[in-house]
């Protein structure tokens, strides 16, 4: 079971750095002025990665995986997620494909 949790936190890292390297580069893109297809794409993907992250957080969570997960980084991921998610809206919105 504990080796399931270590496998679990690995991919939960992971997915958090990238999520949070996607938004990084988001704003980096918006200031240097990145081509929108490219904001839109890195917006997408980073959210749906947060999103996975942060349902995996919570299946580990209810597994039991207290002392893996905390409830600050769980907040913490749901902050990413809803940041990203807005991100992926502004690009999708000024590429008129959200009304």
């Amino acid at each position: 079971m504990q080796e399931d949790f270590a496998k679990k936190k690995r991919w939960i890292n992971a997915g958090s750095i990238v999520s949070a390297a996607g938004l990084l580069l988001y704003f980096l893109g918006r200031a240097l002025g990145f081509h929108e297809a490219v904001l839109g794409t890195v917006a997408v993907a980073a959210a749906g990665l947060s999103l996975v992250t942060l349902f995996l957080m919570i299946a580990c969570r209810q597994d039991g995986g207290k002392e893996v997960v905390s409830g600050n980084r769980l907040a913490g991921q749901g902050a990413l997620t809803v940041l990203l998610a807005m991100a992926a809206a502004v690009v999708l919105k000024g590429a008129g494909l959200l009304a």
